[in-house]
């Protein structure tokens, strides 16, 4: 055990403190009380205060979504996507000079990516295999039972 120039053990100098610092003669202080209570009710509000910026912030974040039209059709869609496209570039320069900067950004890269096409592709792959589905379970289960006639010859 470690012992300080004291002769005390760390563990017996820390449970001296507390003994010291919790002893009825602090607690009956009332400035002491009112601190206590004030970091008690501060540490019971702090979870509440996180919990509603997060919610305000998604709540936003989907606002924001819904209005733009990136939770609609694929059109709407295509259109909020265009839109963010036109109005990037000429954002990001007016903040630039707003800060002082001034470097000259990349062209924004021509994509050929069409939401609704990619949407149809999606749905007639998942209708292909939910229509193959009994067919391939037919199969493996034929598969199956061979498989077991197989090893009780």
């Amino acid at each position: 055990m470690r012992r300080d120039q004291t002769g005390l053990s760390f563990s017996r100098a820390i449970q001296i403190a507390f003994t010291q610092a919790y002893s009825w003669r602090t607690w009956n202080n009332s400035t002491l009380k009112e601190t206590t209570l004030q970091w008690t009710m501060a540490a019971r509000i702090l979870p509440v205060v996180k919990l509603a910026t997060k919610l305000t912030i998604a709540g936003g974040a989907l606002y924001v979504a819904c209005d733009s039209g990136l939770l609609g059709s694929s059109e709407q869609g295509s259109e909020a996507l265009e839109k963010a496209k036109a109005a990037i570039p000429p954002a990001i320069e007016e903040w630039m000079k707003y800060f002082g900067l001034e470097a000259q950004l990349p062209t924004m890269p021509k994509v050929e990516f069409s939401p609704v096409q990619a949407w149809n592709s999606g749905v007639r792959q998942t209708i292909s295999t939910l229509s193959e589905a009994p067919t391939k379970a037919t199969g493996y289960t034929n598969q199956c039972l061979q498989y077991l006639k197989d090893l009780t010859k």
